[in-house]
Protein backbone atom coordinates (compact mmCIF):
# COMPACT_ATOMS: atom_id res chain seq x y z
CA UNK A 1 0.00 0.00 0.00
CA UNK A 2 2.43 2.70 -1.20
CA UNK A 3 0.19 5.69 -0.70
CA UNK A 4 -0.75 4.61 2.83
CA UNK A 5 2.97 4.35 3.64
CA UNK A 6 3.42 7.83 2.18
CA UNK A 7 0.71 9.20 4.47
CA UNK A 8 2.35 7.52 7.45
CA UNK A 9 5.69 9.09 6.49
CA UNK A 10 4.07 12.49 6.25
CA UNK A 11 2.60 12.03 9.71
CA UNK A 12 6.05 11.19 11.09
CA UNK A 13 7.34 14.52 9.75
CA UNK A 14 4.72 16.51 11.63
CA UNK A 15 5.91 19.86 12.95
CA UNK A 16 6.12 20.67 16.68
CA UNK A 17 3.27 22.30 18.51
CA UNK A 18 1.12 19.26 19.20
CA UNK A 19 -0.63 21.00 22.07
CA UNK A 20 -2.53 23.13 19.61
CA UNK A 21 -3.64 20.15 17.55
CA UNK A 22 -6.63 19.43 19.76
CA UNK A 23 -8.57 22.29 18.19
CA UNK A 24 -10.69 21.78 15.09
CA UNK A 25 -10.56 23.88 11.93
CA UNK A 26 -12.66 23.66 8.71
CA UNK A 27 -11.18 20.95 6.48
CA UNK A 28 -11.97 18.62 3.60
CA UNK A 29 -10.17 15.33 2.98
CA UNK A 30 -10.21 11.68 1.94
CA UNK A 31 -9.46 8.38 3.67
CA UNK A 32 -8.48 4.83 2.77
CA UNK A 33 -7.36 1.69 4.50
CA UNK A 34 -8.23 -1.87 5.49
CA UNK A 35 -11.59 -3.18 6.66
CA UNK A 36 -13.29 -6.39 7.72
CA UNK A 37 -17.01 -6.88 7.06
CA UNK A 38 -18.64 -9.57 9.21
CA UNK A 39 -22.33 -10.58 9.01
CA UNK A 40 -23.86 -10.31 12.47
CA UNK A 41 -24.53 -13.41 14.56
CA UNK A 42 -23.69 -16.10 11.98
CA UNK A 43 -20.88 -17.81 13.92
CA UNK A 44 -19.32 -18.80 10.60
CA UNK A 45 -16.05 -17.73 8.93
CA UNK A 46 -17.97 -15.61 6.42
CA UNK A 47 -16.09 -12.34 6.87
CA UNK A 48 -14.85 -10.33 3.90
CA UNK A 49 -11.49 -8.58 4.20
CA UNK A 50 -10.89 -5.62 1.90
CA UNK A 51 -8.28 -2.95 1.44
CA UNK A 52 -8.90 -0.07 -0.85
CA UNK A 53 -6.79 2.78 -2.10
CA UNK A 54 -8.91 4.84 -2.11
CA UNK A 55 -12.10 3.43 -0.63
CA UNK A 56 -14.71 2.50 -3.22
CA UNK A 57 -17.60 3.67 -1.02
CA UNK A 58 -19.16 0.22 -0.54
CA UNK A 59 -17.97 -0.13 3.08
CA UNK A 60 -17.27 3.39 4.33
CA UNK A 61 -17.54 6.90 2.92
CA UNK A 62 -14.27 8.08 1.40
CA UNK A 63 -14.72 11.87 1.22
CA UNK A 64 -15.15 13.74 4.52
CA UNK A 65 -15.36 17.27 5.85
CA UNK A 66 -14.69 18.88 9.24
CA UNK A 67 -17.08 21.57 10.51
CA UNK A 68 -16.03 23.08 13.87
CA UNK A 69 -18.78 23.71 16.43
CA UNK A 70 -16.60 24.61 19.41
CA UNK A 71 -12.85 24.39 19.91
CA UNK A 72 -13.14 20.76 21.04
CA UNK A 73 -16.25 19.64 19.13
CA UNK A 74 -16.64 19.25 15.36
CA UNK A 75 -19.24 17.74 13.06
CA UNK A 76 -17.92 15.39 10.36
CA UNK A 77 -20.14 14.60 7.35
CA UNK A 78 -18.89 12.01 4.84
CA UNK A 79 -20.11 10.69 1.48
CA UNK A 80 -19.43 8.28 -1.36
CA UNK A 81 -21.79 7.64 -4.28
CA UNK A 82 -21.68 5.66 -7.51
CA UNK A 83 -23.91 4.55 -10.38
CA UNK A 84 -22.84 1.89 -12.88
CA UNK A 85 -24.14 0.04 -15.92
CA UNK A 86 -22.76 -2.89 -17.94
CA UNK A 87 -24.07 -4.44 -21.12
CA UNK A 88 -23.36 -5.46 -24.72
CA UNK A 89 -25.23 -4.94 -27.97
CA UNK A 90 -25.35 -8.67 -28.82
CA UNK A 91 -26.84 -9.49 -25.39
CA UNK A 92 -24.28 -12.21 -24.72
CA UNK A 93 -24.15 -10.99 -21.13
CA UNK A 94 -26.96 -10.00 -18.81
CA UNK A 95 -27.38 -6.24 -18.57
CA UNK A 96 -26.53 -4.97 -15.10
CA UNK A 97 -26.97 -1.58 -13.45
CA UNK A 98 -26.89 -0.31 -9.92
CA UNK A 99 -26.59 2.63 -7.55
CA UNK A 100 -24.74 2.82 -4.23
CA UNK A 101 -24.66 5.69 -1.74
CA UNK A 102 -22.83 5.74 1.61
CA UNK A 103 -23.42 8.61 4.05
CA UNK A 104 -22.04 9.39 7.47
CA UNK A 105 -22.61 12.08 10.11
CA UNK A 106 -20.84 12.09 13.44
CA UNK A 107 -19.43 14.26 16.19
CA UNK A 108 -15.68 14.44 16.82
CA UNK A 109 -14.42 15.38 20.31
CA UNK A 110 -10.79 16.43 20.81
CA UNK A 111 -9.42 14.88 24.02
CA UNK A 112 -5.81 15.99 24.36
CA UNK A 113 -3.11 16.92 21.85
CA UNK A 114 -4.10 15.15 18.59
CA UNK A 115 -6.18 12.39 20.23
CA UNK A 116 -9.93 12.37 19.50
CA UNK A 117 -12.99 10.15 19.78
CA UNK A 118 -16.03 10.15 17.54
CA UNK A 119 -19.56 8.75 17.44
CA UNK A 120 -22.49 9.11 15.09
CA UNK A 121 -24.57 7.40 12.42
CA UNK A 122 -24.21 5.90 8.95
CA UNK A 123 -26.62 5.12 6.13
CA UNK A 124 -26.28 2.84 3.10
CA UNK A 125 -28.49 2.82 0.02
CA UNK A 126 -28.11 0.34 -2.81
CA UNK A 127 -30.19 -0.52 -5.85
CA UNK A 128 -29.65 -3.25 -8.42
CA UNK A 129 -31.94 -5.16 -10.75
CA UNK A 130 -35.00 -3.31 -9.55
CA UNK A 131 -34.35 -4.20 -5.90
CA UNK A 132 -33.27 -1.52 -3.47
CA UNK A 133 -32.41 -1.47 0.20
CA UNK A 134 -31.61 1.06 2.92
CA UNK A 135 -29.61 0.27 6.03
CA UNK A 136 -28.94 2.45 9.07
CA UNK A 137 -26.27 2.04 11.69
CA UNK A 138 -24.03 3.56 14.33
CA UNK A 139 -20.33 4.42 14.16
CA UNK A 140 -17.69 4.82 16.88
CA UNK A 141 -14.04 5.71 16.35
CA UNK A 142 -10.84 6.73 18.09
CA UNK A 143 -7.99 8.39 16.26
CA UNK A 144 -4.91 10.56 16.32
CA UNK A 145 -4.26 13.48 14.00
CA UNK A 146 -1.30 15.76 13.48
CA UNK A 147 -0.40 18.71 11.31
CA UNK A 148 1.98 17.79 8.51
CA UNK A 149 2.22 21.35 7.20
CA UNK A 150 0.22 24.50 7.87
CA UNK A 151 -3.40 23.76 6.91
CA UNK A 152 -2.59 20.11 6.07
CA UNK A 153 -3.50 17.30 8.51
CA UNK A 154 -2.93 13.53 8.54
CA UNK A 155 -4.82 11.14 10.79
CA UNK A 156 -4.88 7.45 11.74
CA UNK A 157 -8.24 6.10 12.93
CA UNK A 158 -9.66 2.82 14.23
CA UNK A 159 -13.38 2.58 13.52
CA UNK A 160 -16.25 0.23 14.30
CA UNK A 161 -19.63 0.30 12.52
CA UNK A 162 -22.76 -1.72 13.25
CA UNK A 163 -25.44 -1.74 10.54
CA UNK A 164 -29.01 -2.97 10.96
CA UNK A 165 -30.48 -5.40 8.48
CA UNK A 166 -33.24 -4.73 5.97
CA UNK A 167 -35.76 -6.86 4.11
CA UNK A 168 -33.14 -7.90 1.55
CA UNK A 169 -29.80 -7.27 3.31
CA UNK A 170 -28.52 -8.89 6.54
CA UNK A 171 -27.06 -6.87 9.44
CA UNK A 172 -23.29 -6.64 9.63
CA UNK A 173 -20.39 -5.17 11.56
CA UNK A 174 -17.44 -3.37 10.01
CA UNK A 175 -14.03 -2.91 11.61
CA UNK A 176 -11.58 -0.60 9.86
CA UNK A 177 -8.18 1.02 10.23
CA UNK A 178 -8.09 4.12 8.06
CA UNK A 179 -5.51 6.72 7.13
CA UNK A 180 -6.80 10.16 6.14
CA UNK A 181 -5.36 13.37 4.82
CA UNK A 182 -7.22 16.69 4.83
CA UNK A 183 -6.58 20.34 4.03
CA UNK A 184 -8.13 23.61 5.13
CA UNK A 185 -7.67 25.30 8.46
CA UNK A 186 -7.25 28.92 9.31
CA UNK A 187 -5.52 30.52 6.36
CA UNK A 188 -5.50 33.94 4.81
CA UNK A 189 -8.31 33.04 2.44
CA UNK A 190 -6.31 34.31 -0.50
CA UNK A 191 -6.25 32.28 -3.68
CA UNK A 192 -3.24 31.55 -5.82
CA UNK A 193 -3.82 34.59 -8.00
CA UNK A 194 -3.74 36.95 -5.00
CA UNK A 195 -0.54 35.42 -3.63
CA UNK A 196 1.24 35.77 -6.96
CA UNK A 197 2.10 39.12 -8.58
CA UNK A 198 0.06 38.18 -11.65
CA UNK A 199 -2.76 35.70 -12.11
CA UNK A 200 -1.19 34.44 -15.34
CA UNK A 201 2.02 33.49 -13.53
CA UNK A 202 0.08 31.80 -10.73
CA UNK A 203 -2.00 29.78 -13.17
CA UNK A 204 1.15 28.49 -14.91
CA UNK A 205 2.85 27.51 -11.67
CA UNK A 206 2.54 23.93 -10.48
CA UNK A 207 2.59 23.13 -6.76
CA UNK A 208 3.59 19.93 -4.99
CA UNK A 209 0.20 18.39 -4.16
CA UNK A 210 -1.91 15.27 -3.83
CA UNK A 211 -5.53 14.93 -4.90
CA UNK A 212 -8.55 12.74 -5.49
CA UNK A 213 -10.88 12.79 -8.49
CA UNK A 214 -14.38 11.56 -9.27
CA UNK A 215 -16.84 11.90 -12.12
CA UNK A 216 -17.95 10.06 -15.26
CA UNK A 217 -16.12 7.34 -17.18
CA UNK A 218 -17.16 5.13 -20.11
CA UNK A 219 -15.18 1.99 -20.96
CA UNK A 220 -15.65 0.54 -24.46
CA UNK A 221 -14.33 -3.03 -24.63
CA UNK A 222 -14.02 -4.85 -27.95
CA UNK A 223 -12.40 -8.07 -29.13
CA UNK A 224 -13.18 -11.69 -29.97
CA UNK A 225 -13.29 -14.94 -28.01
CA UNK A 226 -14.35 -18.46 -29.04
CA UNK A 227 -15.02 -17.17 -32.54
CA UNK A 228 -17.46 -14.54 -31.30
CA UNK A 229 -17.12 -10.79 -31.71
CA UNK A 230 -17.68 -9.14 -28.33
CA UNK A 231 -18.41 -5.45 -27.73
CA UNK A 232 -19.16 -4.33 -24.17
CA UNK A 233 -19.87 -0.85 -22.82
CA UNK A 234 -19.40 -0.07 -19.13
CA UNK A 235 -20.19 3.29 -17.54
CA UNK A 236 -19.54 4.60 -14.05
CA UNK A 237 -20.43 7.84 -12.30
CA UNK A 238 -18.73 8.03 -8.91
CA UNK A 239 -18.04 10.52 -6.11
CA UNK A 240 -15.18 10.03 -5.71
CA UNK A 241 -14.31 7.78 -8.65
CA UNK A 242 -12.89 4.34 -7.95
CA UNK A 243 -12.68 1.01 -9.71
CA UNK A 244 -11.46 -0.54 -12.91
CA UNK A 245 -13.42 1.73 -15.25
CA UNK A 246 -12.10 5.11 -14.22
CA UNK A 247 -8.64 6.66 -14.57
CA UNK A 248 -6.54 6.39 -11.36
CA UNK A 249 -8.43 8.18 -8.58
CA UNK A 250 -5.53 9.33 -6.40
CA UNK A 251 -2.89 11.54 -7.97
CA UNK A 252 0.26 13.40 -6.98
CA UNK A 253 1.65 16.44 -8.80
CA UNK A 254 5.41 17.06 -8.70
CA UNK A 255 6.56 20.39 -10.22
CA UNK A 256 9.38 20.25 -12.76
CA UNK A 257 10.85 23.26 -14.54
CA UNK A 258 8.81 26.08 -16.01
CA UNK A 259 5.40 25.02 -17.28
CA UNK A 260 5.97 21.29 -16.70
CA UNK A 261 4.99 18.89 -13.92
CA UNK A 262 5.11 15.14 -13.39
CA UNK A 263 1.82 13.56 -12.30
CA UNK A 264 1.51 10.01 -10.98
CA UNK A 265 -1.81 8.24 -10.42
CA UNK A 266 -2.83 5.22 -8.33
CA UNK A 267 -5.93 3.12 -7.64
CA UNK A 268 -5.70 -0.31 -5.94
CA UNK A 269 -8.16 -2.77 -4.40
CA UNK A 270 -8.03 -6.23 -2.82
CA UNK A 271 -10.92 -8.39 -1.61
CA UNK A 272 -10.58 -11.71 0.25
CA UNK A 273 -13.67 -13.86 0.79
CA UNK A 274 -12.82 -17.28 2.16
CA UNK A 275 -10.30 -18.90 -0.19
CA UNK A 276 -11.09 -16.48 -3.02
CA UNK A 277 -8.95 -13.37 -3.44
CA UNK A 278 -9.23 -10.76 -6.20
CA UNK A 279 -6.88 -7.83 -6.72
CA UNK A 280 -6.71 -4.90 -9.12
CA UNK A 281 -4.28 -2.03 -9.44
CA UNK A 282 -4.04 0.89 -11.86
CA UNK A 283 -1.00 3.17 -12.03
CA UNK A 284 -0.14 5.99 -14.40
CA UNK A 285 2.64 8.49 -15.04
CA UNK A 286 2.37 11.53 -17.27
CA UNK A 287 3.74 14.99 -17.97
CA UNK A 288 1.45 18.00 -17.45
CA UNK A 289 2.04 21.18 -19.46
CA UNK A 290 0.51 24.50 -18.35
CA UNK A 291 -0.88 26.37 -21.36
CA UNK A 292 -2.73 29.63 -20.74
CA UNK A 293 -4.48 30.76 -17.58
CA UNK A 294 -5.59 27.61 -15.76
CA UNK A 295 -5.65 25.45 -18.92
CA UNK A 296 -3.26 22.49 -19.24
CA UNK A 297 -2.62 19.41 -21.38
CA UNK A 298 -1.13 16.06 -20.39
CA UNK A 299 0.06 12.79 -21.86
CA UNK A 300 1.64 9.59 -20.52
CA UNK A 301 1.33 5.86 -19.91
CA UNK A 302 -0.83 3.50 -17.86
CA UNK A 303 -0.56 -0.03 -16.46
CA UNK A 304 -3.30 -2.18 -14.95
CA UNK A 305 -2.84 -5.42 -13.03
CA UNK A 306 -5.65 -7.93 -12.53
CA UNK A 307 -5.45 -11.11 -10.44
CA UNK A 308 -8.00 -13.70 -9.29
CA UNK A 309 -7.56 -16.89 -7.27
CA UNK A 310 -7.26 -19.84 -9.61
CA UNK A 311 -6.01 -17.84 -12.59
CA UNK A 312 -2.63 -16.22 -13.24
CA UNK A 313 -2.47 -12.47 -12.78
CA UNK A 314 -1.74 -10.33 -15.82
CA UNK A 315 -0.96 -6.71 -16.65
CA UNK A 316 -2.30 -4.44 -19.39
CA UNK A 317 -0.27 -1.61 -20.88
CA UNK A 318 -1.86 1.60 -22.17
CA UNK A 319 -1.48 5.29 -22.85
CA UNK A 320 -3.60 8.37 -22.30
CA UNK A 321 -3.98 12.04 -23.15
CA UNK A 322 -5.91 14.69 -21.23
CA UNK A 323 -6.85 18.35 -21.21
CA UNK A 324 -8.17 20.27 -18.23
CA UNK A 325 -8.64 23.51 -16.33
CA UNK A 326 -7.29 24.33 -12.84
CA UNK A 327 -8.82 26.88 -10.47
CA UNK A 328 -8.72 27.90 -6.77
CA UNK A 329 -11.45 26.16 -4.80
CA UNK A 330 -11.56 27.05 -1.08
CA UNK A 331 -8.63 28.51 0.83
CA UNK A 332 -5.57 26.38 0.01
CA UNK A 333 -7.60 23.76 -1.86
CA UNK A 334 -7.46 23.65 -5.63
CA UNK A 335 -9.98 22.26 -8.08
CA UNK A 336 -9.75 20.95 -11.62
CA UNK A 337 -11.99 19.63 -14.39
CA UNK A 338 -10.39 17.22 -16.84
CA UNK A 339 -11.37 15.34 -20.01
CA UNK A 340 -9.20 12.29 -20.71
CA UNK A 341 -8.90 9.42 -23.16
CA UNK A 342 -7.14 6.16 -22.22
CA UNK A 343 -6.46 3.16 -24.46
CA UNK A 344 -5.32 -0.33 -23.43
CA UNK A 345 -4.06 -2.91 -25.93
CA UNK A 346 -5.27 -6.48 -25.98
CA UNK A 347 -2.85 -9.33 -25.22
CA UNK A 348 -2.78 -13.03 -26.05
CA UNK A 349 -4.42 -14.10 -22.77
CA UNK A 350 -6.84 -11.16 -22.66
CA UNK A 351 -7.95 -10.51 -26.27
CA UNK A 352 -9.93 -7.34 -25.56
CA UNK A 353 -8.87 -3.77 -26.25
CA UNK A 354 -10.29 -0.98 -24.08
CA UNK A 355 -10.95 2.70 -24.73
CA UNK A 356 -11.91 4.82 -21.71
CA UNK A 357 -13.30 8.36 -21.89
CA UNK A 358 -13.38 10.17 -18.57
CA UNK A 359 -14.73 13.51 -17.39
CA UNK A 360 -13.39 13.95 -13.88
CA UNK A 361 -13.53 16.64 -11.20
CA UNK A 362 -10.55 16.72 -8.84
CA UNK A 363 -9.83 18.30 -5.46
CA UNK A 364 -6.13 19.02 -4.89
CA UNK A 365 -4.48 19.28 -1.45
CA UNK A 366 -1.20 21.27 -1.50
CA UNK A 367 1.87 19.88 0.27
CA UNK A 368 3.81 23.15 0.17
Amino acid sequence: MPALCTLASLAALAAPGAAAQGWWTPEIGFQAGIARVKPTGTGAPDQVDVWNLPGDGSNYATLFGIIPVTRRLAVEPSVSASQFSFGDAAQLFNFAAGTNVTLGLRGNIAIVSGLYVAAGGAALYSESGGTHTQQLGVVAAVGYRMHVRPRLTARLEARGTSMRGSDVAPPFNLYALLLGISAGGEGTGRDAGERDPTRAAAARRWRLAVGMAGGYARNHVHGSAFGLSIIVDETLVALPGSGSTVPPTLYAVIPLRGRFALETGLDAHRTARGDSVSSTAHVSARVNVALHGGWYAAGGGNARYIAQTGTPGFALAGAHVAAGYRFPLVGELGGRVELSYTAFKERWDFPFAQNIVGLMFGVTLPLQ
